[in-house]
């Protein structure tokens, strides 16, 4: 019963949606279809195609109504392309003239170049895409001034046909979307300043001797190191060796990810001390950003290796070389970060007015587009549940 009941509930919906969506020929397209095409249906087909021969199958009969150019329309333009052919009908049957052909089609054609005009296009669906890690790192870079390495933190992207940018082959799998939390805590709080710092020092040391740095000649050593807070390190490089008397002194640089951050000069002379292995140290302090990053250093434009030949390059009798990184911290920069100096705007502290202009810029840079009062409140309506769980005062200063 209630079976019977919904069928006869749904029945005439979809009914009414089937030809309310099929459109009707208009009543000139009527008159001309009754006038060039519906005779010479009934003349040259029909006698053949009807209900009572079908030939081939078809029932050229159920052709003569005018609303078949719309219901039947593949039907029809096979018609056609027989008629205009010639293939139909066949040798030995009456044949339409060339002049009644042209207005047979000219009726078929202009009415359905009508419909055609008239159907609204389907544009298709719009797939919500989302970044790729190179999108998501630079996106991140460009909007916030933090320099998030995406391709180590995130897993590898889906990829279609050879690219990783298609929005229909790139999915958000449970672990993706528990990284992007994660991500998203950390970006701001490094943004902002809001990541604490551990109260006592650490120490990662990369050795020649513990096989955790790498040699790149007998000037230079590099190592991978990641940086777990955006913050002043004290770096500390070891220099064991020593060179003639009268050697010269040396420029040493410190580069991270092909970047020279620092230079410095170097002593290779024997200093003087009595030692049983000639060995000394340089250290200076640098502000490093969070993640992972390659760390190196090594002597610039030094040509006195160049000299030695085999193993005396690597001599602490006959050279001054590198073989030690060492980061010990972290410590409170003296200086402002970048990225808290481009998002706070103005301080945060002096009403909402800030609020608005901080939320306002952020906004306009992310949407690329001027944003409306709208989309600034919804964004303030954060804030203010931020403020009632009292989770800004110490991050914006407050």
């Amino acid at each position: 019963m209630h079976r019977k009941l919904a069928i006869l509930t749904v029945l005439p919906t979809a009914l009414w949606i089937v030809f309310a969506q099929t459109p009707s020929p208009t009543p000139e397209a009527t008159a001309q279809f009754g006038k060039s095409v519906a005779p010479i249906l009934q003349k040259s087909c029909t006698p053949c195609h009807n209900e009572q021969m079908l030939q081939a199958g078809f029932n050229a009969a159920a052709f003569l109504s005018a609303a078949t150019m719309h219901t039947q329309r593949e039907a029809w333009e096979k018609i056609l392309q027989k008629i205009k052919s010639g293939e139909m009908p066949p040798p030995g049957l009456p044949r339409p003239t060339p002049p009644q052909v042209e207005a047979l089609a000219k009726v078929l054609e202009g009415e359905w170049e009508r419909i055609d005009r008239n159907v609204k296009p389907d544009p298709g669906r719009v797939t919500a895409r989302r970044l790729n890690r190179a999108e998501y790192s630079n996106t991140v870079r460009d909007l916030l001034g933090v320099d998030f390495r995406a391709d180590r933190d995130f897993p590898t992207d889906d990829s279609g046909y050879g690219f990783d940018n298609i929005g229909d082959v790139l999915t958000i799998s449970p672990v993706l979307m528990e990284k992007y939390l994660i991500a998203a805590e950390r970006i701001a709080a490094r943004a902002i300043g809001a990541d604490p710092l551990p109260k006592k020092e650490l120490e990662f040391e990369y050795h020649t001797k513990d096989k955790t740095i790498r040699r790149l000649g007998p000037d230079a050593v590099e190592c991978t190191h990641r940086v777990d807070w955006e913050a002043e390190y004290l770096i500390r490089i070891g220099l064991p060796g020593e060179r003639e008397a009268d050697a010269k002194a040396v420029t040493m640089g410190f580069w991270m990810d092909g970047k020279l951050l620092h230079t410095m000069q170097v002593e290779t002379k024997p200093s003087g001390l009595v030692y049983f292995n000639p060995y000394s140290e340089e250290q200076f302090r640098l502000v490093l950003p969070e993640g992972e990053h390659t760390f190196r250093a090594g002597f610039i434009d030094d040509d006195y290796p160049k000299k030695l030949q085999g193993k005396d390059a690597f001599s602490d009798k006959k050279n001054k070389f590198l073989n030690m990184i060492k980061f010990i911290g972290p410590y409170p920069a003296k200086v402002e970060r970048a990225s808290r100096k481009k998002i706070l705007i103005c301080d945060p502290a002096s009403g909402n007015a800030c609020i608005e202009k901080i939320l306002s810029t952020l906004a306009h840079r992310a949407y690329r587009r001027p944003v409306t009062r709208q989309e600034v409140a919804s964004l303030v309506r954060f804030v203010d549940a931020a403020k009632a769980e009292k989770l800004l005062s110490s991050t914006l200063g407050s």
